[in-house]
């Protein structure tokens, strides 16, 4: 498989995902840092892909999530696909919804289903005093339904296949296409100890520790060979 063929995959599986409940790539990771710089991940809901780099998903405007994205919305997204052993990071900004009209098209649209989580009577992360009062509901309030876009910068894959991983990484250019990331020139002095770590990382031998000496590279050297019988 190409490389421009594994890309298609990604994208035709992340549109599959957006449309069947039952994908892999459905439910995703969600990462955003808070108004401390500190990280929180939680899963949400793939709800639609669009122009090959728009993720959308709907929230609780009173949410953890929207407080943070409100400070800093630079966020982080995951998506793993076990039965195909693939992943896919994406890096970008998220815009919180705030047209009342778009995010009334949106309410409509999900049906009374979907929207169910987002009429609360209580805040999402409120602390109660009865666990009742966690199953309040005003079914027809969409007040607090939220709709949040996310435009990828950068995305990422890892097709895992035995010894013979895929791995691409693409950032969006300014003319709005996307382009492979080039690679840094090694430092020569260094590029051996480089090399090696890569290859221990990739590897996750015994040898993946840092080879700052060459006492250390003629260890992880053996160790690498040994983990591949031929030492």
């Amino acid at each position: 498989m190409t490389i421009e063929e594994a890309w298609g995959k990604v994208l035709s599986e992340l549109n599959a995902a957006s449309k069947n409940p039952g994908h892999a790539f459905r439910y995703l990771s969600l990462a955003t840092v808070d108004a401390k710089d500190q990280p929180s991940q939680r899963m949400v809901v793939l709800r639609k892909f669009s122009q090959h780099n728009r993720f959308t998903i709907y929230t609780d405007a009173r949410s953890g999530k929207v407080e943070d994205l409100i400070d800093n919305n630079s966020v982080s997204l995951l998506f793993y696909d076990h039965d195909q052993k693939l992943q896919v990071t994406v890096k970008g900004s998220a815009k919180v919804l705030s047209d009342g009209e778009g995010n009334l098209n949106h309410w409509t649209e999900s049906g009374s289903k979907g929207t169910h989580s987002y009429t609360s009577v209580k805040s999402p992360g409120e602390v109660i005093q009865k666990p009742d009062e966690a199953y309040e509901w005003n079914l027809e309030d969409s007040e607090h339904f939220c709709v949040i876009h996310i435009e990828s910068h950068s995305m990422e894959f890892l097709q895992l296949d035995g010894h013979r991983h895929l791995r691409s990484f693409r950032e969006l250019s300014s003319n709005g296409s996307w382009k492979e990331r080039q690679k840094e020139k090694p430092d020569e002095k260094s590029s051996s100890l480089k090399e090696l770590n890569l290859i221990c990382h990739y590897c996750r031998c015994a040898g993946g520790e840092v080879a700052s000496t060459a006492e250390n590279v003629s260890k992880i050297l053996y160790v690498c060979s040994a983990s591949l019988g031929t030492k």
